[in-house]
């Protein structure tokens, strides 16, 4: 698989009660959120399109919307958009000091 040129629109809210927020909306099918590892657990949720996602070795899970799913601390995991104007919100713990610190980014394996 050739991943397309990965540009895509973040935005970043932080909420009441220490909701961290980030939505990434990818115009194309094809796209890739890079493979990586974040050293808290935090949910992501797939408001519009689908994906597929990768977590370590496991085989991939496709996710629809609207959906969600636990992503554990220090588990590397990527998503591939599966449809145009896919968006993806990842949900973090905004009351930890370093609330989406990436652990270590990895090279992409399928």
């Amino acid at each position: 698989m050739t991943p397309i040129e990965n540009t895509f629109e973040r935005i970043e809210i932080f909420t009441a009660d220490g909701v961290f927020l980030k939505q990434s909306v990818f115009p194309k099918s094809g796209m890739v959120i890079p493979q990586h590892a974040h050293v808290f657990d935090h949910t992501t949720m797939v408001a519009c399109g689908s994906v597929d996602v990768y977590r370590d070795s496991e085989p991939p899970i496709r996710l629809e919307a609207p959906t969600g799913i636990l992503i554990k601390k220090g588990i590397k995991h990527t998503f591939v958009t599966l449809e145009s104007n896919t968006v993806v919100w990842c949900i973090h713990n905004g009351l930890h000091p370093e609330v989406a610190k990436v652990l270590e980014e990895h090279e992409l394996e399928f």
